[in-house]
């Protein structure tokens, strides 16, 4: 779990960078490191889900992160929209635009994804333990 996208993409080339000088310079490479890599590829040990807001700024860095993903040759198979306006029923007017305005981004994530993601609606609280549970079940 990594927040913002430049953190996750630090730790990437980090790794990958480590592992080209120890190779250069004939070091040894702890087998920790040297697994990481293979690990984060191998598709039954690591799963990656992308999670993003409806908003313009958040899916394009998010998409970003996707394409760098891709050129390490990690694989992300499930987008997950957070905090979402849409499915709320809102009768607030400003809300309700604000709602309006998601759906092109929710519609964009959604190609992005071939309709590989899940729409999380926008909770009055942090949803944590059991609640978190149910709405898995949801």
């Amino acid at each position: 779990d990594t927040a913002p996208t430049g953190h996750t993409l630090l730790l990437l080339d980090t790794t990958q960078s480590y592992h080209k000088e120890v190779e250069r310079t004939h070091g040894d490479i702890p087998e920790s490191v040297k697994n990481l890599l293979p690990r984060l590829r191998d598709k039954n040990e690591t799963e990656v889900i992308i999670v993003t807001l409806p908003e313009a700024t958040p899916v394009l860095e998010a998409q970003r992160l996707k394409e760098d993903l891709e050129r390490a040759k990690i694989e992300n198979s499930w987008w997950i929209v957070n905090n979402s306006l849409v499915s709320t029923a809102t009768q607030n007017s400003v809300l309700k635009a604000r709602a309006i305005s998601e759906k092109r981004w929710i519609n964009e994530v959604d190609t992005i994804s071939s309709g590989n993601m899940a729409l999380v609606p926008w909770f009055n609280q942090d949803l944590q333990g059991d609640k978190l549970r149910a709405l898995y079940r949801a």
